[in-house]
């Protein structure tokens, strides 16, 4: 199931290419994924989204400086935003979970 999730993260990057930002934005963009991991707080969550629309979402609040980690359940399509850390994700048994962990717009 991990695997799963490895394929995911890297099937949303080549995605995430094809979105209509200009490509200096996604070339800055860093996000690491995490399998069975959810968020211990969030300031909002989304419900119906796709992994990739849930990605979106955080890397447009991270610009902003409102989102470091969005969590994201493939079986309830639910998006969970949230200025957490890494250090602040919590283990889950829950093999449909996992986070992003938006790492910011690198120079």
């Amino acid at each position: 199931m991990f695997f799963y999730f490895e394929l995911i993260a890297t099937v949303v990057v080549v995605i995430l290419a094809a979105v209509p930002y200009s490509q200096a934005d996604f070339q800055q963009f860093k996000a690491t994924f995490v399998g069975r991991k959810t968020v211990s707080t969030s300031y909002r969550t989304l419900e119906r989204l796709s992994i990739v629309q849930c990605v979106e979402k955080c890397y447009n609040e991270g610009k902003l400086g409102r989102c470091t980690v969005a969590g994201y359940n493939r079986a309830t399509q639910t998006c969970r935003l949230s200025m957490d850390s890494s250090h602040d994700v919590e283990d889950t048994a829950d093999a449909s979970s996992g986070v992003f962990v938006y790492e910011g717009i690198l120079e």
